[in-house]
């Protein structure tokens, strides 16, 4: 596999999961804000909406990127998934699985997987949440799942 390719998914998930506040973002800007500012602070008004222009431009790029690069690796990625485990000493280990789609008739899917360990505030809000409350101390988040929502619904 191409080394960019666990890059580039980990840049997608990083950055769909950024951006996909951007709308709830502004929509706190415009109703709390931009009021607050224009009442007490009036002089930095327009330096408000011309700051939040610029970021709305960019974020709005930035998620057309991700949703087309997402949907690009798509052609060869069949799926990825992320395995949370809980270890005797407490620690947390997360086991990446891809399963890529080659031009290669011989082996026509190719499966990598790359472990790491992980501390407490790395693993996920979800998985722990779950730990705490129903104990389960093994996860699994099927990340295309995901993301193809996600890009469904323009959450991207």
């Amino acid at each position: 596999m191409p080394a960019f390719i666990p890059l580039l998914i980990g840049a997608l998930f990083v950055g769909g999961a950024v951006l996909l506040c951007w709308g709830k973002i502004l929509s706190w800007a415009q109703d709390h804000l931009k009021p607050w500012i224009s009442a007490n602070l009036p002089y930095l008004s327009q330096y408000l909406d011309d700051a939040f222009v610029a970021l709305d431009r960019d974020a709005v790029k930035l998620r057309k990127i991700a949703k087309n690069a997402w949907q690009q690796l798509r052609r060869v990625l069949i799926k990825l998934v992320a395995q949370f485990v809980r270890q005797l000493d407490g620690s947390w280990t997360v086991r990446i699985t891809s399963w890529l789609a080659t031009q290669n008739s011989a082996q026509p899917v190719v499966k990598r997987e790359t472990e790491q360990q992980l501390c407490w505030d790395e693993v996920p809000d979800v998985v722990r949440e779950q730990y705490l409350r129903r104990n389960r101390s093994a996860q699994e988040i099927d990340i295309t799942k995901l993301r193809d929502a996600q890009v469904l619904t323009n959450d991207v």
